[in-house]
């Protein structure tokens, strides 16, 4: 419900511009519809054990009551014993009626623990070579020697056997329509994804001999969208 109502909010230019208003809503109330309908199972069945863990004790206690006051009325039993039974009662009901409701919040726990655990099971699809080494110093001059890329096996490739050379000091301008592989270009600068074919070289040296950290510390980016930086200490005026 909340993955759909994010998803709904965060694309609200796309929803607006495909005329699904309607349908998105359709979509999130039929989710709340099951939220509530899970909801109302949990609620009902906490209540329902509560109840029958009142009903018990209540029960319980009451033939306690009955076989002591026989068992006092025929001089088998005595008063303090009476209350002593009274007490441990009393002071078992109340851990015993805390299990209820800790049972809710250990089932919520372990949905959110299982979701973590599948999170620890992703691996990175791009990592350091073993013999990879740091990028002590860099001039800045970039090739790129056939290289070919897609991001899924079996799609259009984004890039095609693309070659060309930046010299340190100078200027490139890449240009294209959308789609045409140009943000591709900085993500495998980055190396956030590795070529499929070809190579791509930084001072002569292939990005993945390199350690990811150190590349990425020799490069810097100036986003299309402006976004602000929290800054701990104000700027030098």
């Amino acid at each position: 419900m909340e993955a759909a109502k994010t998803d709904a909010l965060l694309s609200y230019e796309t929803v607006h511009q495909s005329g699904a208003v309607n349908v998105e809503l359709s979509r999130y109330q039929r989710l709340i519809s099951k939220f509530q309908e899970a909801e109302y199972n949990v609620f009902f069945s906490l209540n329902l054990l509560n109840i029958v863990q009142n009903a018990v004790f209540t029960l319980s206690t009451l033939l306690l009551c009955y076989l002591d006051v026989y068992q006092i009325s025929i001089d088998l039993q005595d008063v303090a014993m009476f209350v002593t039974l009274l007490t441990y009662i009393a002071q078992l009901q109340a851990p015993l009626n805390f299990f209820g409701s800790f049972y809710t919040q250990v089932q919520n726990n372990l949905v959110d623990a299982e979701r973590m655990l599948e999170l620890f099971k992703e691996m990175p699809t791009v990592t350091d070579r073993k013999d990879a080494v740091e990028l002590e110093t860099c001039n800045g001059r970039i090739s790129f020697r056939d290289v070919s890329f897609a991001y899924n096996e079996g799609q259009r490739k984004a890039l095609r056997n693309v070659s060309f050379e930046v010299e340190p000091g100078t200027s490139t301008a890449i240009v294209g329509e959308s789609g045409s592989g140009k943000s591709t270009i900085l993500k495998l600068l980055f190396r956030f994804y590795d070529v499929d074919d070809g190579r791509i070289e930084i001072d002569g040296k292939d990005l993945r001999d390199l350690r990811l950290e150190s590349l990425r510390n020799h490069i810097g980016v100036v986003p299309q969208e402006y976004v602000p930086l929290k800054r701990s200490c104000p700027l030098p005026s």
